[in-house]
């Protein structure tokens, strides 16, 4: 005895199917990354950022005259070490985001190509199974 079941033609709903796999197509285009959008984040980001650096430096700018040299080669020392961790972490994050960037990519490329295959087997089944309306 054959382990496939045969499928009677009411039981196979291919307009629901094809819709399905219309929006199937559609969900890697909304995922697609936006480089515009995210440069224009990080401009509004880094403008603010700098906004903020300069309130903060005319602030600080009558205290650091106080310090003696000694002191402000330490807090030199302590920026640099800081600014040097914080370089690594960026580093580390654009990697990530490359790599799932990547990821994002070659999932949505075997996406489509199943997506294909199932369009294929479907007109194929179409063609098998299916009498056409008179």
């Amino acid at each position: 005895m054959s382990d496939f079941k045969v499928f009677s033609t009411q039981s196979i709903d291919l307009n629901a199917i094809r819709s399905r796999v219309a929006e199937l197509r559609r969900v890697p285009e909304s995922l697609k990354f936006a480089p515009h959008k995210d440069e224009k984040n990080l401009k509004a980001i880094t403008d603010e950022f700098e906004k903020n650096m300069e309130v903060s430096f005319s602030d600080w700018s009558s205290y650091l005259s106080t310090l003696s040299s000694e002191d402000l080669d330490e807090a030199l020392s302590q920026l640099k070490q800081v600014l040097g961790e914080l370089e690594n972490e960026n580093s580390a994050m654009a990697n990530d985001t490359n790599e799932l960037k990547l990821s994002c990519t070659k999932e949505n490329e075997k996406l489509e190509e199943e997506l294909e295959k199932l369009c294929s087997s479907l007109e194929f089944a179409e063609g098998q199974f299916l009498m056409p309306s008179n």
